[in-house]
């Protein structure tokens, strides 16, 4: 007999927004008494130690220590919060897997992103599922304005034989609505959980050492023009620094390593502010209603810009606002929740109604 449902994400790159947005859709699909597991198949760049290894030339053993670290500690999350099914790592594999499940669902941040060999990874487009099963996507992002021509045609091929589709910007439903595809545009799957839906799955824990107020600063992509803006915005606001970044880069105040999920989340809840360039520090931050200012990164920026366009705060950008004139009080939040609970709630009923549609199906 066969599994229910097979989800295909970005689940292992070992970041807190992977691992959170992974938890929060495998939590709706539990909610709706639906069985399902994520495909634990992992491509080279999942794995940051060896990728360090190999691009940091003689200096790759020290660089890799860090990640090496992080890595070991977001899989210790992964295990004891995620359904996995067992590990492959190569497409013939995978395609003996993907036979197992009834269902097959993608999604997630960046999956039908061009890779670093230059190509959208076969596996989030479903290229070896057969056409008996149930494919759909939820809340997928190509984290990118369109699509390179040069993936066009394939990308529009592998589209057409999925019976759903649904993306988590607007920039991605026109690029399928383009090639003739129907398609919603969906919230992130860690907005498909109020805030007091988190707290009561992940309980809130503070960190050791970190007392009053504080600005957070929570910087994947690490940078000269970061660094200047937040010393500066947080001089400015009087407040005391605490950084949660991937690496052992020197930082202003207290630099927090890899804290637990219970923490990261504290951290954003208590937080006076947040300067970040993640687009999943940004998600937090509107849902818990605390301040922030993204310091957009050089790359893949449009996903944090289509998050803030959504809710009305392009203004929150740091292109917009100087680091010693801001303000913590010009947010509507009235306005953000009655937002995100909208659009919570028809994401929710995209879902259900795809679970109605491959559940008639199955039963026939």
């Amino acid at each position: 007999m066969k599994k229910c449902v097979g989800i295909l994400s970005r689940h292992a790159v070992p970041n807190y927004g992977s691992i959170l947005q992974a938890y929060a859709l495998q939590d709706a699909f539990a909610s709706m008494g639906i069985d399902a597991e994520y495909v634990d198949y992992r491509i080279p760049r999942d794995f940051p130690l060896a990728d360090a290894m190999r691009t940091s030339g003689a200096l790759g053993p020290i660089r890799a220590i860090p990640k090496a670290i992080g890595a070991r500690k977001f899989e210790a999350m992964r295990s004891g919060l995620l359904r996995q099914s067992r590990r492959v790592t190569d497409s013939e594999e995978l395609r003996k897997l993907l036979a197992e499940y009834s269902v097959l669902c993608v999604g997630g941040d960046q999956v039908w992103n061009i890779m670093s060999d230059g190509n959208i990874e076969g596996a989030y487009l479903l290229e070896g599922a057969s056409d008996d099963t149930y494919k759909f996507s939820f809340s997928s992002s190509f984290g990118k304005n369109g699509l390179d021509s040069r993936e066009y045609e394939r990308a529009a091929k592998a589209f057409a034989r999925f019976d759903r589709l649904s993306v988590r910007e607007e920039s991605g439903q026109k690029t399928l609505e383009e090639m003739g595809l129907e398609a919603q545009t969906v919230v992130d799957p860690v907005h498909l959980l109020s805030k007091e839906a988190w707290f009561d799955r992940v309980e809130p824990r503070a960190p050791r050492g970190v007392n009053g107020k504080y600005c957070l600063i929570y910087n994947l992509h690490p940078s000269d023009a970061f660094d200047r803006y937040s010393a500066a915005a947080c001089k400015s606001l009087g407040l005391e620094v605490v950084s949660i970044r991937p690496s052992l880069r020197k930082t202003m105040g207290k630099n927090l390593f890899y804290p637990s999920l219970h923490e990261f989340l504290w951290l954003f809840d208590n937080a006076t502010c947040v300067l970040t360039d993640s687009f999943h520090g940004t998600a937090f931050s509107l849902l818990f209603n605390t301040p922030f200012v993204d310091i957009l990164p050089e790359q893949y920026a449009e996903r944090n810009k289509a998050i803030l366009s959504r809710y009305g705060l392009d203004s929150r950008i740091s292109t917009e606002l100087q680091p010693e004139e801001l303000c913590l009080n010009d947010f509507d939040w009235a306005s953000v929740n009655e937002s995100l609970a909208v659009n919570r709630e028809s994401s929710t009923e995209f879902l259900c109604d795809t679970v109605d549609e491959f559940s008639a199906r199955l039963a026939r």
